[in-house]
């Protein structure tokens, strides 16, 4: 996954910090303090990231609905196209080898999976938290 997301960074001619922004704004367009909140980073750094964003022509930021005093940021079109070029065969060969295991085996790699993701989330480094 590691080396996948490098890739995808020097793709899209962005960090880590960056791509991880990205990816968070698939779900929708966020607020700078949603996106700060969600990144775990501050707010002054996500000003900072989404400057960037913009500057590289990533993202862009839109008024809400909901509060005119508030801004948005979103994906541009042209992300999310770059996006699914990306991801999408990373999705089909995924998707590929899951189809071509047996029903049992399948339930195992579920389970293994969902031990595995139980460990991450149950082991916090030292001073986490």
């Amino acid at each position: 996954m590691e080396d996948f997301d490098e890739a995808a960074c020097r793709a899209l001619g962005v960090g880590r910090s960056d791509l991880r922004a990205l990816n968070s704004l698939e779900d929708g367009p966020r607020s700078a303090a949603s996106l700060a909140d969600h990144l775990g980073l501050s707010r002054g750094s996500v000003t900072a990231l989404v400057d960037r964003l913009e500057a590289a022509r990533l993202v862009e930021r839109l008024p809400s609905e909901r509060d005119r005093r508030s801004v948005l940021v979103a994906l541009r079109d042209t992300t999310w196209r770059s996006l699914a070029e990306i991801y999408r065969p990373l999705g089909q060969r995924v998707s590929a080898a899951g189809a071509a295991l047996s029903e049992r085996d399948r339930r195992a790699l579920v389970r293994g999976l969902d031990e595995i993701a139980a460990a991450f989330e149950q082991a916090q480094p030292p001073g986490a938290g």
